[in-house]
């Protein structure tokens, strides 16, 4: 595998401009088909193929989104080195300033990574984007993603009663939101 090139670092993780190269691809569609992953990000959408992973991947980063490989840094003989554990995007539209962000963590979840990711997507809508305001939406039986938006200040202001679908049965949906003066308050 290439060295991701890095565009966001943080203290655990960094987020990398999107890999593109095949064996990543292979790991973005070993995650998309492996249903405890994927009744989390995009329901019953079925199997999910390589190609379709490498069109998802080629044409990525458009119309304002930014979509990044999340991976893991590890020092290894003093080189920093990255293991890709996820994908995360976000995009920001119109004379709104509305931004929406999603996550998927394929590997080594429950160490804090996505509680991190979410903050850097964060700090990143609001200081490079300027966004006003970052939602995102969440299945409400899902609740490891709810606390971990809780904890970087989303707010729930929805719910969509039965919108998702996954195992023969319909799930709530919740959208949560920060607006950008929120963000400011807590700095």
């Amino acid at each position: 595998m290439s060295e991701p090139i890095v565009r966001l670092t943080g203290k655990k993780v960094d987020l990398c401009i999107l890999m593109t190269d095949p064996e990543f691809v292979e790991l973005y569609t070993k995650w998309y088909n492996d249903e405890t992953i994927g009744m989390w990000v995009h329901g019953n959408d079925g199997v999910h193929s390589i190609a379709e992973s490498q069109e998802w991947a080629d044409n990525a980063n458009k119309d304002g989104h930014y979509n990044f490989t999340v991976c893991v840094k590890r020092t290894y003989k003093g080189k920093v080195k990255h293991t890709p554990i996820g994908t995360c995007s976000i995009g920001c539209y119109g004379n709104s300033r509305n931004a929406s962000l999603g996550i998927l963590l394929g590997e080594q979840q429950s160490k804090g990574y996505g509680t991190e990711v979410i903050a850097m997507l964060i700090k990143f809508a609001f200081e490079e984007m300027n966004a006003h305001r970052l939602e995102l939406n969440v299945c409400a039986d899902n609740e490891r993603a709810i606390r971990c938006y809780t904890k970087n200040g989303f707010k729930e202001c929805g719910r969509k009663h039965e919108a998702g679908y996954f195992g023969g049965k319909y799930r709530d949906v919740i959208q949560m939101e920060i607006l950008e003066q929120d963000y400011r308050k807590g700095l």
